[in-house]
């Protein structure tokens, strides 16, 4: 536990290849700590190892395959990667529609994921429905800094064009 709290304040700071560092420690006395999968794979997206990224949220789904934020993180992962070969439109848009459906509250990050899922599986209406709802959403939980990143998809949808992330570690978070 000591080590994830350590890592995540890393990963707070954007310091990602100490937060590698520190997981896959974590990782190598725990190897089924869902939590130190989900910071790596995050941390591994970050630092543009989508591939790595992947196969460590898919590696923490065979251990908990409810995990909604490791299913959220592998569907925006597939839905946005710079790296044509690792996306999977189809699969982004199940798994982001599943983390939907079993949120009962509207969960910005949740919506964007899935607004990210329809635009890159070619359905921009849809897409461009969804991100107005994660900013509404977002608006009424003061998240003001997550806000941009959501403008900042609206104004790709509007565009007519799918999201991707150009720079490593775009809309990042930890667990």
């Amino acid at each position: 536990v000591a080590s994830t709290n350590l890592a995540v304040g890393l990963m707070r700071a954007q310091r990602w290849k100490e937060a590698r560092t520190v997981l896959e420690k974590s990782i190598a006395l725990r190897p089924s700590s869902i939590d130190a999968l989900y910071n790596l794979g995050t941390t591994m997206i970050a630092l543009g190892d989508d591939r790595r990224g992947i196969e460590l949220f898919r590696r923490a789904l065979k251990i908990k395959s409810e995990d909604l934020a490791a299913m959220d993180a592998l569907a925006w992962a597939l839905a946005t990667s710079p790296d044509a070969a690792l996306r999977d439109p189809s699969e982004a848009l199940r798994l982001a529609e599943e983390v939907n459906q079993r949120t009962r509250i509207e969960n910005p990050k949740y919506l964007a994921t899935l607004a990210a899922a329809q635009s890159a599986s070619g359905n921009a209406p849809a897409a461009r429905t969804t991100i107005r709802r994660a900013e509404t959403a977002a608006r009424l939980r003061g998240m003001n800094g997550f806000l941009k990143s959501l403008e900042d998809q609206q104004a790709r949808y509007d565009n007519g064009e799918a999201y991707s992330r150009t720079a490593p570690g775009d809309q990042s978070s930890t667990k």
